[in-house]
């Protein structure tokens, strides 16, 4: 099974943890390490991406050729799907420019990987971006209580701009999964594996 364990230890940077991974395939390009938020979930999720619980395999490494991840946070998800399809082209999006450091700096030395630090939506231009209180990996460009006040802006590309072929699609986008679905399964009918978060049960139904 590929993917990795890992195992939490304190960096000398500040506001970040460092976890030693420890992968289950044999790849010399994958990091022994990665800096993550110290926010109190980031391990949590790590430990669900990596173990295969969030993006369960269902493809054969030969249908995946091409692998674009909307909403990358800090590159667990791309590390993942590294090691799962080690010969596929994956593009990395993310928009806030802080948790874009850290996924280029997770994911520096790895050619198959490519970063993009930007936002995708619906449209292109600018978007007022909003940092979560409590956890990094629910900053949006759609503000709710549990948001800063303050906003700061970041470039958007419209996801229909998105080139193909693609085969694997993920969207984390926190509440612009929707908009980003529309634009883009008209463009790609060959897409073979997508995978998408939900925020609710309106959502989910629509997604479906």
């Amino acid at each position: 099974m590929p993917g990795g364990a890992i195992t939490a230890g304190w960096s000398r940077k500040l506001g970040t943890q460092k976890l030693e991974l420890h992968w289950t395939e044999d790849a010399s390009d994958l990091p022994e390490s990665v800096e993550v938020p110290d926010d109190g979930t980031s391990l949590v999720i790590a430990c669900e991406v990596l173990k295969g619980e969030s993006y369960p395999i269902v493809a054969p490494k030969r249908d995946i050729r091409r692998i674009v991840d909307i909403g990358a946070h800090v590159g667990l998800s791309a590390l993942y799907f590294h090691s799962v399809y080690p010969s596929a082209e994956i593009v990395a999006f993310e928009a806030d420019p802080e948790t874009c450091g850290l996924l280029e700096e997770n994911t520096a030395g790895i050619d198959k990987i490519q970063v993009c630090c930007t936002a995708i939506t619906d449209h292109r231009g600018e978007v007022e971006f909003y940092r979560h209180k409590q956890n990094p990996a629910q900053n949006s460009i759609h503000k709710t209580p549990h948001h800063e006040d303050s906003a700061i802006a970041v470039l958007c590309d419209d996801a229909a701009d998105i080139p193909g072929p693609i085969d694997l699609l993920k969207v984390d986008a926190e509440g612009v999964e929707l908009p980003i679905l529309k634009r883009m399964l008209p463009k790609h009918p060959d897409l073979k594996v997508v995978y998408v978060e939900s925020h609710s049960n309106k959502d989910e139904r629509a997604i479906k």
